[in-house]
């Protein structure tokens, strides 16, 4: 009867054991162990400071009021970290983009594809990390007159444009 019970006994560690590996192994693998938003201030304050927010093109102003704002994102085990602007803008949006176009490689971005439509996309190395800058028009047909520009970067990893 003893040896019954010690068998079961280590037969339950055994699977308590599995289980437990498991749920490890899972986290891992899905990102559960993500270093999350906490200590991301300086990092958060490199993205409120980036270059790209103050190179508006002729015509464009923050909306009223705005200023860059900053935060972090915890989802599903990923965290990021974004910094964004809204402006609204005199004139053609294809002006706006090529003036981003333009004016961001001399900054050091280099000019990505997207994989979002109407989105246009550029990436480099920032204090915050590898971030993508994004610049996104509040309405695909144009009408609204207001576009975004916002850097994201990860709190683990590299922020890309493909994200």
């Amino acid at each position: 009867m003893q040896q019954h019970r010690r068998s079961a006994w280590i037969w339950a560690a055994a699977v308590a054991a599995s289980i437990a590996l498991a749920v490890v192994g899972g986290f891992a693998l899905f990102g559960g162990f993500s270093a999350g938003c906490g200590g991301q201030e300086g990092r958060l304050a490199a993205l409120q400071e980036l270059d790209l927010f103050r190179k508006a093109p002729e015509g464009s102003r923050p909306v009223a009021g705005q200023e860059v704002s900053a935060n972090c994102v915890e989802d599903s085990g990923d965290a990021w970290m974004e910094a964004s602007l809204d402006y609204t803008y005199d004139g053609d949006a294809t002006k706006v983009l090529d003036h981003y176009r333009a004016t961001l490689p001399g900054l050091g971005w280099r000019q990505v594809a997207s994989p979002r439509v109407g989105e246009t996309c550029f990436e480099r190395e920032t204090g915050a990390g590898r971030a993508a800058a994004r610049i996104r028009f509040a309405d695909l047909n144009l009408q609204d007159r207001t576009y975004r520009v916002f850097a994201v970067a990860a709190v683990d990893g590299d922020g890309s444009c493909s994200d």
